[in-house]
């Protein structure tokens, strides 16, 4: 079972499994620019933020997706995302000022948020 590790930018950890897929990229308070990482369900019912994007997992690999309402720019490992990108581990997404690290290790996939 591979479980999935989140340090969102609030410093707040999760811990979650591939049945809590997909996961909202949520701009969760704009004036500090606070960036949060949570299954779409909980996201949908809390209504925390501007949803930015999703990673989600197909085939067992990882990509990241943007949300249709988003209007700002993202990279992928400097790259602007124009719709979805597959992940791989030490890919970087920023936005904003923010970095999302994604690493995989065993049956760990890590996603850390920091600036």
């Amino acid at each position: 079972m591979r479980i999935i590790d989140i340090l969102n930018d609030d410093a707040e950890y999760q811990q979650l499994s591939l049945e809590d897929l997909p996961l909202a990229v949520i701009l969760s308070d704009s004036e500090n620019n606070i960036i949060k990482i949570l299954p779409v369900d909980v996201e949908e019912e809390k209504n925390t933020g501007l949803v930015l994007a999703y990673i989600a997992q197909q085939d067992d690999h990882f990509f990241f997706q943007i949300a249709e309402n988003n209007n700002n720019t993202l990279f992928h490992n400097d790259e602007i995302i124009e719709k979805s990108v597959w992940l791989k581990s030490g890919d970087i997404v920023q936005i904003k000022d923010k970095i999302i690290l994604y690493t995989v290790s065993g049956d760990k996939i890590k996603l850390s948020i920091s600036e």
